[in-house]
């Protein structure tokens, strides 16, 4: 098993331990006293038993109040008569409810992270190889896979790597091509590499009218979002029209361009 998914498994069980606890370190605190718990209060002289009721008294409106000295007539109580006194307060020792949220949330963080990580590509790899383990390399997952996965544990510039492996092994199909320039683009922040990687794609040619459109249109996101070069959207704008005439690529270019104030 992974060193790190190991490391990472036992933080997630601290987790929960510490969770499990301040959870029931949270609930309400007993405040029924026992009997030698009711002798050691009367026997301050500060409360007296309630025969009715079968409940303890404060004999003043103070009683509630007391200091610890006052609690045991400028003694110093013990630590029998402290605890007794602080449950018939009902302020014995609790959990806070904001730290048991806080681990909530940073546990179910915690577990998001792994799931995300570790647990969806082995899934996705899994997938992977039902449907399409006759056409797999014998000895482990596609490259496309393992792009996915380094993708899920951020791990960008692999990814990329693997991508780039994956356009050479299935050279019909664009996802590859698409998912680097993503990545440039939205993880690495870098457009003109985005824009490179998509030219690349169009350059090698054979592909289906969709794809084909498909490329254009996202370099002429980068032109007009990222780099706010209006003009060469434009330019690309009529060129898919010019391309792809009398089709739904053509009509939303034309739409695209209505919005750019372009006729």
């Amino acid at each position: 098993m992974d060193k790190k998914l190991i490391l990472y498994l036992i933080i997630l069980a601290g987790l929960v331990t510490a969770t499990v606890k301040s959870v029931q370190s949270s609930k309400e605190v007993d405040t029924t006293l026992t009997t030698n718990e009711i002798e050691l209060l009367e026997d301050t002289g500060h409360f007296d038993l309630d025969p009715n009721e079968n409940v303890l008294i404060p004999l003043y409106e103070e009683g509630t109040q007391l200091s610890p000295e006052e609690l045991a007539n400028g003694e110093e109580p013990s630590a029998e008569l402290a605890a007794a006194y602080e449950k018939f307060l009902g302020t014995g020792k609790k959990g806070s409810p904001i730290l048991t949220f806080a681990l909530f949330i940073v546990t179910g963080v915690f577990t998001g992270f792994l799931i995300v990580s570790y647990i969806l590509p082995n899934v996705v790899q899994r997938a992977s190889e039902e449907v399409y383990g006759s056409t797999q390399k014998v000895g482990g997952p596609s490259a496309l896979t393992r792009a996915q996965a380094a993708v899920a544990q951020g791990e960008w510039e692999q990814a990329i790597e693997l991508y780039q492996e994956a356009a050479t092994e299935e050279p019909d199909n664009r996802l590859p091509w698409v998912e680097i320039a993503m990545l440039q683009r939205e993880r690495l922040e870098n457009p003109h590499a985005a824009l490179l990687t998509l030219e690349q794609a169009l350059a090698r040619g054979g592909w289906r009218e969709n794809d084909e459109a498909f490329f254009l249109f996202r370099k002429i996101e980068i032109f007009e979002n990222d780099l706010n070069e209006h003009d060469q959207a434009i330019t690309l704008l009529r060129d898919v029209i010019d391309r792809f005439p009398q089709t739904r690529h053509s009509a939303n270019a034309m739409h695209k361009l209505h919005e750019l104030g372009e006729s």
